[in-house]
């Protein structure tokens, strides 16, 4: 997977302290398509600063020749999910150039005709201010679902960028809760637990629906998934501290 890792600082002309904004970037071309069966775009970038969110917002290019078909999903470490786009929005708009979601952009037509959604500024379904506070570190997940059959695209790229009031490459990361394997699983989930600690795992959907509630530690290490349908997922371990990791899961 290819990375582009950047920092900039912003000064503020209306406050008297400075924020710090990093992007990471995520240059993985990917195929997105209905199926079957079903194969979501997972695109995933990874944050080492371990500083507070102030502000967080995604750029995006991708083709494809029905937008009102896709949902698209941010998912930060932690699990927290927000919803740029959601299917049934920008109607048959053919592609994303150079898009950006931030809270303070425009709405996204209803109908984006041939235009697509192309080189503006567009406010997401749900505010990214819902990751305020929350660490910047670890991976970030764009998950694109191609919720209709007919239509394909590909997805390019995206950038997302974050920015804390705290200096970025001063704070050390949090040690990895965890390791799966096998990922694509079939039967069972077996978690490699890397600080010896009993885990409380979850499991979502795509969606957001929570499809599986368990705990692991030193005595069973292993999950059994057969109850969960082939598809994407996310992972999401906590420990007894409230700290969480989150993961890409494929069932087959």
């Amino acid at each position: 997977m290819k990375h582009l890792y950047t920092l900039i600082l912003l000064f503020s002309t209306t406050f008297s302290f400075a924020q710090d904004c990093g992007t990471a970037t995520n240059s993985e071309s990917a195929p997105i398509s209905f199926g079957p069966p079903p194969t979501p775009v997972i695109a995933v970038v990874t944050v080492t600063d371990d500083v507070a969110i102030t502000d967080i917002n995604v750029t995006l290019n991708l083709l494809h020749s029905f937008l009102g078909d896709l949902n698209i999903t941010l998912v930060s470490p932690l699990g927290t999910q927000a919803t740029l786009k959601a299917a049934n929005t920008c109607g048959g708009g053919d592609n994303i150039v150079e898009a950006t979601f931030d809270d303070d952009g425009q709405a996204i037509p209803a109908n984006c005709t041939d235009n697509g959604i192309n080189q503006g500024t567009y406010a997401p379904e749900t505010p990214l201010s819902i990751f305020n506070g929350e660490s910047t570190a670890g991976d970030w997940t764009l998950v694109i679902v191609d919720a209709v059959t007919g239509d394909d695209g590909t997805f390019q790229n995206y950038t997302l960028e974050f920015c804390s009031d705290e200096v970025l490459g001063t704070i050390e990361a949090s040690n990895t809760l965890f390791e799966i394997y096998p990922n694509p699983a079939t039967e069972r989930l077996n978690f490699n637990l890397t600080n010896n600690e009993s885990l409380d795992i979850q499991i979502f959907d795509m969606l957001g629906k929570l499809v599986l509630n368990t705990s692991v530690g030193q005595a069973q290490s292993s999950v059994d998934v057969r109850s969960l349908a082939k598809g994407n997922y996310i992972t999401k371990a906590t420990n007894s501290l409230g700290v969480s990791q989150s993961t890409p899961l494929i069932i087959n």
